[in-house]
């Protein structure tokens, strides 16, 4: 019995080692980011045998000899907030972890600093705190020293950003460990604190957190994966930049706007410690559609136009992660606003109704996106929108909890519309902003799969399948599309498939991929065409939302 039970032991301890036959899993790493110009140094957490690959675009990586550390050169002039790791084999890849980019000098979070009299001392009054709530109980506390007439801003990156499994509280404490500012949620539930300090001295930033799944316990929560970045700075701190809605230079007719001549994107940053009259570029992700950034805003209602693509605005010194949307066409500021246009806009004072006249055709569909949650504010909006009459024809966002607001309208008569936005409590404030485009609803599609990562063995056919989503307008529909794969290495093929309107294949159908040569793991692009009256709709793919994001890059997978 006793040979019976080692044996036992040591088949689930083998069982539990990553062989060189396992896809490697990679789980979070640590530090979670870093700056821009800088080469870091990262473990990785989860399984696998080592040495492995890694795809990471726009970072140069190098794996090195110690199992799990990766050494990565962050170019200075990346035009990433965030870049995504992924370790790979010829057995099957990772999934992809998320690593972000700042402008500002890192630090290592040193234990211990639970209590105020442990608090780790910063160096420099701007900096990034890489750190890791480790253990159930844990808080983290770090001191700096302030000026009477300062800005004091503190701003965590966990959940949101990163997907840190916890819900973390922000303090701002004196030295006589007085509350001086405290925050919970502000981006999702990542905190934010902003304090203006009255007298010259140290003051202390206090982190801890709960779980983000509730439990019965009503406790301090930590683990080995509640990492976080945590900026403490009395430098330019931005939280939004206007307008946030802007001309994508690739679409650009005619210059004006936000596009100067050069063909940059110049928008305004608005927040803390900055310059009055400071102008800011912003910068586009990546190309549109196969988006080689590997972000691309996760469209599933058909909300956006289908032109549009993520962009963001950094620059050295500056913190805040900030992310912009370029389209087609450009943002306006008066109270009048074209179809398709945007307006960014923000209810400064209490109880302050912002209203904007649409000149609508008669018959012609509209759809109006109205965000505000959406892009990190408190503004809870209530929308209305009224026919030149006076008659309310829309109304919006009065009940349930605070979400961007759709509207879909087909006009029954030419004429000025009206468009009304208020707070659902009559709250204002600087940071109460909001955007909203108004463009014509037009019949489009969508597809996606349930997984990222595709594995062809030899000998056998894998099948793909393709989920397909059909926006109609009144009666008009996307009729049929042709779907296929981009960037199929020779040994492996795929005979394209053909979506109807109606039918099996309407809202789904199958690629059966074969291999028959040489192994291979990289990305991949699924693609859809739909031709209608000589113009092609070019669609692609997208993988499944993580971290309010989607990607079109999906991998590949030969096995030998």
């Amino acid at each position: 019995m006793v040979r019976a039970s080692v044996f036992a032991i040591l088949g689930l301890l083998t069982a539990a080692i990553p062989t060189a036959a396992d896809a490697p899993k990679l789980t979070f790493l640590q530090p979670a980011g870093g700056q821009r110009g800088t080469e870091v140094t990262v473990t990785c957490h989860g399984e696998f045998p080592w040495p492995v690959q890694v795809d990471m675009e726009g970072v140069h990586v190098g794996t090195l000899e110690e199992k799990g550390k990766l050494k990565l050169q962050i170019p200075q002039n990346l035009n990433q907030d965030r870049a995504w790791i992924r370790l790979y084999n010829d057995e099957g890849a990772s999934e992809r972890v998320p690593f972000l980019i700042g402008n500002l000098a890192d630090v290592s979070e040193q234990e211990p600093n639970d209590a105020l009299e442990q608090a780790q001392q910063l160096e420099r009054q701007t900096s990034t705190v890489n750190g890791l709530l480790e253990k159930n109980g844990d808080s983290d506390a770090f001191a700096v020293e302030c000026q009477a007439g300062q800005v004091l801003i503190a701003a965590l990156e966990a959940n949101a950003a990163l997907g840190s499994p916890m819900d973390a509280i922000l303090q701002i404490v004196s030295r006589e460990g007085n509350i001086l500012a405290e925050n919970h949620d502000c981006v999702g539930l990542d905190p934010r604190v902003v304090y203006e300090v009255t007298e010259s001295g140290t003051y202390y930033v206090r982190l801890f957190a709960f779980a983000a799944n509730p439990n019965t316990s009503i406790r301090y929560h930590g683990g080995d994966d509640y990492v976080y970045r945590l900026t403490i700075t009395t430098g330019p701190f931005i939280s939004h930049v206007t307008p946030s809605i802007v001309q994508d230079p690739e679409h650009d007719d005619q210059h004006g706007g936000t596009v100067e001549r050069s063909g940059e994107i110049v928008v305004t940053p608005i927040g803390w410690n900055i310059a009055g009259g400071t102008r800011l570029l912003a910068f586009a992700q990546g190309a549109s559609g196969a988006s080689t950034s590997g972000e691309v805003e996760n469209d599933s209602d058909f909300r956006l136009s289908p032109t549009s693509r993520l962009g963001l605005v950094h620059a050295p010194g500056f913190a805040g992660r900030l992310r912009v949307r370029l389209d087609r066409y450009d943002t306006v500021s008066g109270t009048t606003c074209p179809v398709p246009g945007s307006h960014c806009g923000c209810l400064t004072e209490p109880r302050q109704i912002d209203s904007f006249a649409l000149a609508v055709a008669k018959e012609q569909p509209i759809v109006i996106l109205v965000e505000s949650p959406g892009i990190d504010s408190p503004l809870a909006p209530e929308v209305v929108l009224t026919e030149p009459s006076g008659k309310v024809v829309s109304e919006a966002g009065s009940a349930g909890a605070a979400s961007d607001v759709v509207i879909r309208h087909t006009p029954t008569e030419d004429g000025v519309y009206r468009l009304t936005i208020r707070d659902r409590y009559g709250a204002g404030s600087p940071q109460h902003i909001y955007r909203f485009t108004v463009r014509p609803d037009i019949p489009d599609y969508r597809l996606s799969v349930d997984d990222e990562r595709v594995i062809v063995s030899p000998g056998k056919e894998t099948e793909l399948t393709i989920k397909v989503a059909r926006h109609a307008v009144g009666q008009h529909r996307i009729g049929e599309i042709k779907i296929g794969v981009m960037g199929l290495p020779d040994s492996v093929d795929c005979q394209e498939a053909v979506s109807a309107s109606d039918g099996d294949t309407a809202e789904k159908v199958v690629l059966s991929l074969a291999a028959h040569g040489e192994p291979f793991s990289g990305p991949i692009v699924i693609r859809g065409l739909a031709e209608e009256d000589g113009e092609v709709t070019e669609r692609f793919a997208f993988g499944p939302p993580k971290l309010g994001v989607s990607t079109t890059r999906l991998w590949l997978t030969v096995k030998q």
